[in-house]
């Protein structure tokens, strides 16, 4: 069963953004990647121009303090799913939080150290809204929204959502 894993606390250090976004884009599993609300240019480095896209956002609210990311594991569990349905689903979830102004960086990845036919999605969404500088927490409420949406985009696929600790402990 498909489950979303908003990883919370423990994303506070400056240099939070770049540190995922590398660790989405070096993983030896990644398969494909894509952003809403951040221009990513050839010449600089991808994880450089996501932070400069989130905090250009931050800077203009005044909010570089607090939970500076959420980060969102989208896993397939024992579903078989192919890479381009992994990526249909990961691009529908970074527009869903676009829309409502949420910049983010997506990656897929097809395995991990203790799986390697674990299909997966690391997103990195910025918790300050472009429109409106509200934070984003992860609460039932808004994930319960993202299940309903992805319910709705995707028929006949049963989601689950939770919480789950960082594992990226650097305050």
């Amino acid at each position: 069963m498909p489950n979303l894993i908003f990883k919370v606390k423990n994303y506070r250090n400056e240099d939070v953004v770049e540190t995922i976004v590398k660790y989405i884009m070096s993983s030896i599993y990644i398969e494909c990647y894509g952003s809403r609300g951040c221009f990513l240019v050839s010449e600089r480095g991808v994880a450089e121009c996501v932070r400069d896209a989130f905090y250009a956002v931050k800077n203009v609210y005044y909010k570089r303090d607090g939970q500076l990311v959420q980060h969102i594991i989208v896993g397939f569990g024992d579903v078989d799913v192919s890479e381009e349905q992994v990526c249909i689903v990961a691009d529908a979830i970074s527009a869903y939080f676009f829309s409502r102004g949420y910049q983010n960086f997506w990656g897929s990845h097809w395995g991990s150290e203790g799986n390697d036919s674990y299909r997966h999605v690391h997103m990195v969404l910025n918790t300050i809204n472009g429109m409106t500088g509200e934070r984003y927490f992860a609460t039932n409420d808004n994930m319960g929204e993202v299940k309903r949406f992805l319910m709705a985009a995707f028929p006949g696929v049963s989601w689950t959502y939770g919480t789950d600790e960082s594992f990226f402990h650097r305050e």
